[in-house]
This record gives structure tokens, sequence and C-alpha cells, in this order.
């Protein structure tokens, strides 16, 4: 149920010959590769370093930074390393830990590397790591960014010069990087190549190659899970770029980009520094809480706005960019949660239809919940997660705080009736003002190591554990034992608490 947002589209007339003219500039651009080749580009390096740092703002208000500096420094300290042994070791890199559980980490044009938290928590070593960083890093020194940068700016001005698109939009520079190839990644040959290059840079800095193959093995069980979860909630898969559909252990392009590394003369002692790494990722923030936002198994808190609402128990829960959404394990019904600045005198309706685009408002009813005005109301045609269909509404109003809470739930199948209906209201009339209690209990899910005693099993770890939804094999995947392993006596094992 996101809000849509109107774009201008701007119209220009074309020129045929300006059009043949540029077309002949465009396709004759090419530069070398520091890699080795050519590139077929169409900027200059000063032109790459200025766009990375246009980037980087951008970045950072989308995903946050992660607010420990020590873990900052640990994994700057690991990519500098790495980049002084790199193809491109003069320019500056910049690497950066961000406030986000998705599993990923990807590199914008000069130099700048991101790793998010949630990647973090399913590795296992400092040479994991390296392997991750020394992958981005490698895309940087072969300017896969850049080309990418090129094929579709050949798109975009051709097309604003047939007077199809404007060529600047906004939001569109970001849109095009972290949107597209970034996250999803540059194709089978540019990965293997980053693959390559990375065993390289790794195998310089002290590390073992090898563990490429290892973060590869954990990150394949990651990205089935998610497969089958998203299957079972009706939404896309969110899985690492650089994971393809050959499994790492039968991957034979694979292990000879990566063995090739051995010419290097890989050191007998190479860093793997397991617990070193392990040392640094307790107390990791695990799981879709940030700042003063908080997940604990089917509860929400907020600690900024003091309020807390409870979700359907076993459903996900997704905490993106000031908005939560609960959905059901089956994929089939979603409820949306979000506050808003209000005006001192609100009308229910007008802010229904403005903020949400609800039309043919029906069995509507002011109420009060927790000790709030508020308003009940279904709307017959408005826009939800699955299209337009009925959606059940709830709106809250703090008229002191002048900050407004609206809820809305649909499901995939409804028609007139809405089939989750019963869950969307008990979760509405959940909404509450924190006590004391509710701030001690809404600590952000860490990871916490300990070593296993033989005598837990996942299944009883997850009974305690606030991961919520699927906690048995989210534990399992952290730990090298997915689908079915158990924990080893003697062993370090990740929890969340």
């Amino acid at each position: 149920m996101h809000r849509k947002s109107p774009t201008g589209i701007f119209r220009r007339p074309a020129c045929l010959a300006l059009l043949v003219a540029m077309a002949g500039l465009i396709l004759s651009s090419c530069a070398s590769n520091p890699t080795g080749g050519s590139d077929f580009v169409l900027m200059s390096e000063e032109d790459e370093l200025q766009l990375g740092a246009r980037l980087h703002p951008q970045i950072i208000r989308q995903f946050g930074i992660y607010q420990d500096q020590r873990l900052q420094n640990y994994v700057n300290d690991i990519g500098q390393k790495l980049a002084a042994v790199s193809h491109r070791p003069n320019i500056r890199y910049r690497f950066t830990v961000l406030d986000d559980d998705q599993v990923n980490a990807f590199a914008t044009p000069g130099g700048y590397i991101y790793i998010t938290r949630g990647i973090m928590a399913y590795l296992d070593s400092e040479a994991e790591l390296a392997a991750i960083v020394g992958h981005e890093i490698a895309h940087v020194t072969a300017r896969h960014a850049v080309r990418q940068h090129g094929k579709s700016s050949i798109l975009k001005t051709l097309s604003a010069v047939a007077g199809m698109l404007t060529p600047l939009q906004s939001g569109s520079v970001l849109t095009s990087y972290v949107g597209g190839a970034l996250l999803s990644g540059f194709g089978r040959k540019a990965e293997l190549q980053a693959d390559g290059l990375g065993a390289e840079y790794m195998a310089k800095a002290g590390y073992d190659p090898e563990s490429i193959i290892d973060v590869l093995r954990v990150m394949k069980q990651k990205e089935l899970f998610e497969v089958e979860r998203a299957r079972q909630e009706g939404r896309e898969a969110q899985v690492y770029h650089g994971v393809f559909a050959t499994h790492p252990d039968n991957d034979t392009r694979l292990k000879e980009v990566v063995g090739a590394a051995d010419k290097l003369q890989v050191r007998p002692d190479a860093l793997v520094n397991a617990e070193a790494y392990l040392s640094r990722i307790n107390g990791l923030v695990f799981g879709e809480s940030r700042g003063n936002r908080v997940i604990r198994a089917h509860k929400f808190y907020d600690l900024g706005l003091g309020i807390k609402v409870t979700f359907p128990e076993g459903w996900a829960i997704s905490n993106r960019n000031d908005e939560v959404i609960a959905t059901s394990p089956d994929g089939n019904a979603a409820l949306f949660f979000s506050a808003l600045p209000i005006p001192k005198r609100v009308v229910p309706k007008t802010i229904l239809r403005q903020q949400m685009g609800a039309r043919n408002i029906r069995d509507s009813s002011n109420i009060t919940i927790d000790g709030l005005p508020s308003f009940l109301a279904i709307a017959d045609y408005s826009e939800s997660a699955y299209g337009k269909r009925p959606v059940r509404y709830a709106f809250i109003a703090d008229p002191k705080r002048r900050v407004g809470f609206i809820f809305a739930g649909a499901g995939r199948n409804d028609r007139r009736k809405i089939a989750a209906d019963p869950e969307f209201i008990k979760a509405i009339f959940s909404f509450d003002r924190m006590n004391d209690a509710d701030f001690r209990a809404a600590r952000l899910p860490v990871i916490s190591l300990h070593r296993a005693d033989g005598k837990s099993s996942f299944a009883s770890l997850a009974e305690n554990s606030v991961i919520g939804s699927h906690a048995e094999d989210q534990l399992r995947l952290l730990n090298r034992a997915y689908p079915d392993g158990e924990p080893v006596a003697g062993k370090i094992i990740k929890e969340v608490r």
C-alpha cells in the first residue's frame, strides 16, 4: 500500500541529424580498463569519482550508516589493505557498513564500497569478510559500474534526443545504480571476473582465497531459503548478487578463477581470523530493527514516538523507509502502518483520500483507540500491495503532538469482503502508547555468541529467540547448519537475543 508520487515527463523535438551525430560519438567512446583490455565507457576517471561522490549522500540517506565506529574502522582497515594491492591503488577508497538487514554489498563508481550489517551476520571469519569486500573492490577496478553507466547512457541519451524522456529526472542517478545492477549484479561474466580479481587481492593481502567458496556456499543456502520464503509470501526474493544458479560446490568455472590465485603462492599461514571476526559482530543488530524502530518477534516499537503495535504472530514484519508492513505467512494478506504529521484540525476521510488514494469509503465509524480519536473504514477501490481492491483503513490522531497513524490492510484475493479483516482489526486495536516496561523490553535484537553445550537444539533455541517468523531456519543459516543441522558441542554458535 505504497503511496504513488507524481512524476513529470517532458517531451523534446527530435532531430535526425543530431541523433545520428550523437550515436556516432557514443559508439566511438572506448577507454582502457586498468585490469587489462578495453572498456566501452562514456566517462573519464575524474567523472567517475564525481559520480561516486554524488551518489554517496543519497545512498546514506536511503540506507543509513550503522552506528558502530569500531566495526566501521575494522571493515575500513580490511578494505584499505585489499585496495592497496588492487589494480587501482591510487584512487581513494571509502568503506561503509550500512544499517540495513538485506544480505548484500555493492560498489559505486570511484571507490565507494558498501556492505550491509545484514550480510555480516552470516559471515564467520575475517577472510570471508575480505572475500566480500575484495569482490566489490574488483567491481571498481574492472569498472563494471562505469560500463553499466555507458550502456544505460546510450539508451537515455538517444531517448532524450528522440523526445521520449527528459535527460534529467529527480532521483534518476540513484535509481539507475542502486535500484539496478549494483544490487542485482552485473551478470555472470562480470561477477566471475570480480571473484577472480578479488581472490587475487586476497592472496596478495595475505588472506585465504578459498574463503570465497565458503561465502558463496552460505549465500547459496540463504538464497534457497529466501526464494522459498518469498514464494510463500508472494513477493520478490532479495538475494546476494554474487550468487548464480549453480551451487558453488559444483561450479567448475568459479573454482578455476578462485584457484588461479594459487599462482600467487598463497602463504601457508594465510589469514582466516575466525575468532577475531566473531568478536567484532558479537552485539551486531540483527533483523529489521533500526534506530528508534524496534521489532521483537511480532511486536513493533517506535521509541521516538513512544508507541507500539502487536502484529499477528507468525507474520513477517518489514521495516522500510518510515513504513512497517506485516505480511501473512502465505503472502496473501498485508498490513501497512505509518506515521505522518497532521494539522491541528484534521478530517480523517480527507487524510485517507489525499495520502492513501482511498475511494468509495464505506462502513466508517468514529471510535477511540488508546484514548485517541480514531476512524475506521473500508475503501472499496484503493491502492494496495496487490493492486486496487478493498482496503481496511484505520486513522488514529494524536492532536497534541500533531501526528497521525495510518493502518491499511488488504488481501491478494479480496474482492468485496476482506478475508484477513479480523487480524487487521486486532492489530489496529493493539495500538498503544509505551510504558516504562515497554521501553525496557524494546531492546534492539542483537547477535549473541556462546559455546554450544551439546544439549540444546536449534528448535529449542528458536523458542527463546526474538527473531519471530522462521526463527529455527534463520538460526541454522546463521550457524552454517541449514537445512537440518544441529549445534555441535564446544563450537561457538550465534543466537539472536
